[in-house]
């Protein structure tokens, strides 16, 4: 039997303030290789970041995930990637902008390794534009030449692959969504609490739209409902401030706590400016929540699977829109749920989009011929 080919997924940190990527690199990699035997899928992050040490046995095989242990990222790259392998080894960089990427970028043009990177949203205009001069910066250093020279780009949206093809990069990239686990097989109980309420689940930071929408939630002026914010405020948007009594911070949840605000929720509420994917969505969506999400994500799915509404980034907007979706009756809040838990379910599995990466990577590394599904060329 031939050696597994090798998926070396590179990453800064899979520490949970960096939003979906913690959650969405190791479920790629773990449903790569447990659905695939011919391709051995792991991780090699710069950082531990709070994984649990047993997630980061770097002297088994078959961990994971790896760490460098007193070596640079190079180093580790090197030890990890020896000479007589390269034919069957791929690197698949996440993330954009530091030097851990450009580490791996480098390492692979030198040494003749294929090249994947997934931007995971960070080449989006309003990403650009924040924080510009650092990007300006690094794009002309290394990462305008680093995206030029990989062989393949992820995308996990049609919208996001057509803003790499606006920055004028030429190679195929591979259009494949993160997947999302069925939270329902969980077995808890999905009984909604007696006073409704409307979740926002994620980092809470501008780029959420997380003050607009405590702004529509306080012109609302309802005593019925409340709105239930969760997750790490990165910027003290929420934490600490003088909140209406019908908005509540929870703080950062995780684990069946998470699951347990997301199955009790009436509605599921994401007002961003931008994202590639948006897991939270697809999370409640799986839990049989009705979600309403903005243009700037690629949620239009939404509208065709008649489970949600994907709004323009309006003030104006939003507020109607909630206040549509709170007057409407529980049951039929219910049923748009349940639509779009059974899309979840059909399109969005972990073990689907595993076997579709997996044909991307046989097809970089030459073992297939025949072009998969998901490459735009």
């Amino acid at each position: 039997m031939n050696d597994p080919l090798i998926a070396l997924n590179t990453v800064a940190d899979l520490s949970a303030r960096y939003g979906g990527t913690s959650v969405v690199i190791p479920a790629l990699c773990r449903a790569v290789r447990d659905n695939n035997s011919d391709v051995n899928s792991f991780i090699l992050s710069a950082r531990v970041g709070d994984l649990e040490p047993s997630e980061c046995l770097y002297r088994e095989s078959e961990a994971l995930v790896r760490f460098p242990q007193g070596r640079s990222f190079y180093q580790e790259l090197t030890s990890l990637v020896p000479k007589e392998s390269t034919s069957r080894t791929l690197i698949h960089d996440h993330g954009m902008w530091l030097l851990c990427n450009h580490q791996s970028a480098s390492f692979a043009k030198r040494k003749g390794v294929a090249h994947i990177i997934t931007p995971h949203g960070m080449l989006t205009p309003w990403t650009l534009k924040y924080k510009p001069w650092r990007k300006r910066l690094a794009w002309y250093a290394y990462t305008g030449r680093d995206l030029a020279n990989a062989k393949l780009l992820h995308a996990t949206s049609a919208t996001e692959a057509s803003g790499l093809r606006r920055l004028g990069l030429k190679q195929p990239i591979a259009v494949i969504p993160n997947g999302v686990d069925d939270i329902e097989s969980a077995n808890i109980a999905s009984e909604k609490s007696a006073r409704p309420y409307a979740l926002f689940l994620s980092r809470i930071h501008e780029v959420k739209g997380i003050a607009e929408l405590i702004e529509a939630w306080k012109s609302i002026h309802s005593t019925d409902w409340e709105l239930v914010i969760a997750g790490p405020d990165q910027q003290g948007l929420v934490r600490g401030k003088n909140l209406p009594a019908n908005i509540r911070y929870v703080g950062e949840v995780s684990g069946q706590a998470k699951v347990n605000l997301l199955q009790n929720a009436a509605l599921f509420v994401l007002p961003s400016h931008t994202e590639n994917f948006g897991l939270v969505v697809a999370e409640s969506l799986m839990t049989g929540v009705p979600v309403i999400t903005t243009h700037g994500t690629p949620w239009s799915g939404l509208v065709e699977h008649d489970c949600g509404w994907w709004i323009p980034i309006s003030p104006r907007e939003l507020r109607e829109t909630i206040v549509h979706a709170m007057s409407l009756p529980s049951e039929t809040r219910r049923q748009m749920g349940m639509r779009g838990q059974a899309w979840m379910k059909r399109d969005f599995t972990w073990q689907a989009i595993g076997n579709k990466m997996a044909d991307v990577y046989r097809w970089v590394l030459g073992t297939t011929s025949q072009t998969p599904s998901s490459i735009q060329s």
